[in-house]
């Protein structure tokens, strides 16, 4: 996936996976990541951390950041990622400030519980 992100574009996939499938190996991508859990349970590493994540759960991951998901419970899941650059990162810097948002790149990931599907699907589809 890492080779096909284009650097200049926000990237949108949605996946469904009717048998419980875990990712080989960590990986990184060169754009920022945004992780929607739609349905199932997925255990997320990033860094050294670990998180259980649920439906409606949002997870965000810096770029290059190592990172994978595996199956905690035998369960089908449905997920959707958004991909974007550094250049659409300039309004999230002056909406947190630098500080909180180099925080973010050195912490390694957000999580965020209980997102409203309809607003993450709203923000997939908002023409840039």
């Amino acid at each position: 996936m890492a080779d096909i992100l284009n650097e200049k574009y926000i990237t949108f996939s949605r996946k469904y996976f009717p048998v419980p499938q875990d990712m080989a190996q960590m990986h990184a991508h060169k754009n920022h990541e945004i992780y929607f859990l739609v349905s199932g349970p997925r255990r997320y590493f990033i860094k050294d951390a670990v998180y259980d994540v649920s439906a409606n759960d949002a997870v965000i991951i810096p770029r290059r950041e190592l990172h994978r998901t595996v199956t905690n419970l035998p369960s089908e899941c449905e997920r959707c990622l958004i991909y974007f650059p550094d250049l659409y990162t300039a309004d999230i810097r002056r909406e947190i400030g630098d500080a909180a948002f180099e925080a973010f790149l050195r912490w390694g990931c957000f999580c965020f519980s209980r997102v409203s599907s309809t607003m993450f699907f709203m923000l997939a589809n908002t023409e840039i």
